[in-house]
């Protein structure tokens, strides 16, 4: 399981302050939150091509990352950093790439914030009419089609850009700003326009960051450090560092509720419907950039 284990490697490294030479002759004994079952799981799918788009023109294949996470503690149980695995601890993808999300950051920012902050509901309505808005920002929704008065239900699971803006607009992008901090992801500086709302971060997110973001969710509104490593001993079993149990709202149990619930709509009819024939309960949103 060479994508998780150079993850964990990387990480014990930084828990211990040591170089990854004397990682490996250090004698250290890491024990992992690796789900052996889940991580097969993963890597199945990623062996076969039919998951992913067609290659590009020039042969370079679509690339993907996954990262599996128990929301109540935030163990990483299985993680996939690219299609193949071809030499060790070479660019993980999951950890180590930081993209602009999209619309993937619109649950954990301008809505958690206009529910958590302001005391919106996913009934009330915003606007989804194409306009400028400050400094002549005029975003566009996916095909051109723009719906007038919705809820937040609607615009969130059908992913409207304009309704969102118009949302991040009415509270303030500095609300929105605080909101996706306390989600554990880190904006510069230059993240304080209404661009942000449609996921326009500057330095990007990984999928790990956003994972833990989601993670919140799913665990009433706490957010957890993420990790992959339980603890690590010397070779004669002393115990050098243990993982954190850190734990730090980032939105109300009533917040994170009325999100998940929204995000099961957008998995059974809106931009993730995709997702409908799951036999499981599924809460999703999709992203696009």
């Amino acid at each position: 399981h060479g994508w998780y284990m150079d993850a964990a490697a990387a990480e014990a490294q930084a828990l211990l302050g040591i170089t990854g030479e004397e990682l490996l002759v250090g004698g250290y004994r890491i024990y992992t939150a690796l789900d052996r079952q889940a991580q097969l799981s993963a890597e199945l799918l990623y062996e076969d091509g039919a998951n992913f788009p067609d290659s590009a023109k020039d042969g370079v294949p679509a690339q993907a990352a996954l990262v599996a996470m128990n929301i109540q503690n935030g163990e990483i149980v299985s993680l996939v950093g690219g299609r193949s695995y071809d030499v060790r601890l070479g660019l993980n993808r999951a950890t180590q790439i930081r993209r602009q999300p999209g619309s993937a950051i619109k649950p954990v920012s301008t809505y958690a914030a206009a529910i958590e902050r302001f005391g919106f509901l996913p009934s009330n309505f915003i606007s989804d009419e194409k306009r400028a808005f400050a400094g002549g920002y005029s975003p566009g929704n996916v095909g051109g089609h723009y719906y007038g008065e919705v809820t937040l239900r609607e615009a969130l699971s059908r992913s409207l850009n304009v309704a969102t803006v118009d949302l991040a607009d009415t509270i303030g992008i500095s609300s929105v700003r605080a909101q996706i901090g306390r989600f554990g992801i880190k904006l510069s500086d230059d993240d304080a326009n209404l661009a942000l709302a449609l996921g326009a971060l500057t330095d990007g997110v990984s999928p790990a960051e956003l994972c833990a973001a989601y993670a919140s969710l799913g665990n009433g509104g706490m957010r957890v450090t993420p990790h992959l490593i339980r603890r690590i001993e010397s070779a004669d079993g002393k115990v050098l560092c243990e993982a954190p149990q850190e734990f730090q709202r980032a939105v109300t149990p009533e917040t994170a509720y009325m999100l998940t619930d929204m995000l099961t709509t957008a998995a059974a009819e809106g931009s993730a419907k995709a997702l409908n024939s799951v036999n499981a309960n599924v809460a999703a949103k999709t992203g696009t950039v």
